[in-house]
């Protein structure tokens, strides 16, 4: 819970959405990124927290070694601190779309091992049920006392190292997680060896329908994902958005219980009728005044914004 709540999830992604991952709008406006794209390539890599339930199924439906959870957690542990080294060496070479893509693959180990460790302390607290609401209360406490840490870090941080070197500062809690995986923090009960083939087909054959719609919402992210980093028309990404989210919603309707699908509904519904002024509030704020300005931060020039970058 410290290494993969606290640190990871807290101090790294702010909860979420913050701590020392807010670099990512920095870093693409330093790449003279414009805000629609801003936009597009952070709904993008943020896209990664709606792939919970294939990680679920993943997670469920295959084992390594007799283990379900620490191999994913250790794998996603290695290709996000490849994807943070990489942008911190290469990202004027990458560009705006692959940067992206590194930033996902940042924030699919933050969901990826959030969920895995979620997983394990419920498994827990059923177990414990009278310490339930002590474990929440540790477990949230510490996300957001970390988080805060990780506000407070990354503004001083980036006015005095950039971007680019505070995101540095990820790749050292990115790999700590292996630590505790590999030592067996997990607690998994490790599947005898003949029952690992069948209990992964026999998890297929049981929840089919749960399989057909991780199937429909991996192919939603990956296409909205691959139209964007592809920079397809807004009309035709438009179009693909609201086609694939129809498809799924169907089939969810048709496949699954009405306690999984109504609020699949609602939270569908709520997000989709959000307004979203991230991309470019960054840019009002930053933009630089003038060409010598610019030059001197790497943001772009602005003459309408306030400019509180000077």
């Amino acid at each position: 819970v410290v290494f993969g709540q606290h640190l990871l999830k807290g101090f790294v992604a702010g909860g979420g959405g913050a701590g020392l991952m807010v670099v990512e709008g920095l870093i693409y406006m330093k790449l003279n990124v414009g805000a629609r794209n801003k936009t597009m390539f952070q709904a993008i890599s943020s896209s990664a927290w709606g792939l919970k339930p294939v990680y679920a199924f993943m997670s469920d439906a295959s084992n390594c070694g007799g283990y379900k959870r620490t191999p994913w957690v250790v794998l996603t542990a290695v290709v996000a601190t490849t994807a943070y080294m990489t942008l911190i060496t290469e990202h004027r070479a990458l560009g705006g779309a692959l940067v992206c893509l590194c930033f996902f693959f940042g924030n699919v180990q933050l969901s990826w091992t959030d969920l895995m460790i979620e997983a394990t302390y419920t498994e827990k607290m059923r177990v414990n049920a009278p310490f339930s609401a002590d474990m929440v209360s540790f477990v949230w406490s510490g996300v957001g006392l970390f988080g805060l840490v990780g506000i407070f870090v990354a503004g001083p941080g980036i006015d005095w190292f950039g971007p680019i070197a505070l995101l540095a500062g990820a790749i050292p809690f990115s790999a700590l997680i292996i630590y505790p995986a590999v030592r067996g923090w997990l607690t998994e009960t490790r599947i005898p060896p003949e029952q690992r083939g069948r209990s992964t087909l026999d998890g297929l054959r049981q929840q089919w329908h749960y399989f057909t719609i991780t199937v429909l919402l991996t192919v939603c992210v990956v296409t909205t994902m691959l139209s964007g980093i592809m920079q397809v028309d807004a009309a035709s990404q438009a179009f693909i958005s609201v086609t694939l989210s129809a498809i799924t919603g169907t089939a969810a309707m048709a496949l699954l219980p009405a306690s999984i699908w109504k609020p699949m509904l609602f939270m569908f519904l709520s997000n989709a009728m959000g307004f979203s002024t991230a991309g470019f509030v960054d840019n009002f704020y930053l933009d630089s005044a003038t060409p010598e300005e610019s030059a001197r931060t790497g943001y772009p020039v602005c003459e309408d914004c306030p400019h509180f970058s000077a």
